[in-house]
């Protein structure tokens, strides 16, 4: 019984000693291959900013910015349209050109809309200086996502005299 012990002890710490040998060589061969250093330092650079797009949009980080459409030929103002900027938890702004692709790809654009959305109605209620027409642009993701046509219906009754605006 005791050769027996003695023997898978023996087995062990060389099944252990091959292993570290292993990972050893494949740490070392990790370190010299700058290319795929650079690949996953690319990788997890992309795994962050994705991590952070998706955090402020949960967190409702969203800043809207107004631009005025006018008439060319009267000077007339016609209409605001409105878009958004996120704010990362490190205070990183992020412009739609940033965000929208990352979103999209993880399925947050609804979400997104909703947030959007609901801040402009927000704003359109408290501030009476804005213009009589305000504009957004929704997402066809969001527009098929039968959860969100359905909040969209709530947002706009709890909201009316700033819907019939919008």
């Amino acid at each position: 019984l005791d050769a027996v012990g003695q023997a898978r002890k023996r087995r062990l710490h060389q099944c252990q000693s091959a292993r570290a040998k292993h990972f050893h060589h494949i740490r070392l061969q990790v370190r010299l291959d700058q290319g795929a250093r650079r690949a996953l330092d690319h990788l997890l650079a992309v795994v962050e900013h994705q991590q952070a797009v998706a955090q402020a949009i949960h967190n409702q980080a969203i800043t809207l910015l107004g631009q005025r459409a006018w008439a060319f030929n009267s000077g007339k103002v016609l209409h605001l349209e409105l878009s958004a900027q996120l704010r990362g938890t490190q205070g990183e702004i992020f412009r739609a050109t940033q965000f929208l692709p990352i979103a999209s790809a993880l399925g947050l654009l609804p979400t997104l809309d909703r947030c959007v959305i609901d801040a402009a109605l927000r704003s359109m209620s408290e501030q009476n200086h804005l213009p009589e027409r305000v504009s957004l642009n929704i997402a066809l993701q969001s527009m098929l996502d039968t959860d969100f046509r359905q909040h969209l219906m709530q947002l706009l009754d709890a909201h009316r005299a700033s819907a019939k605006r919008l």
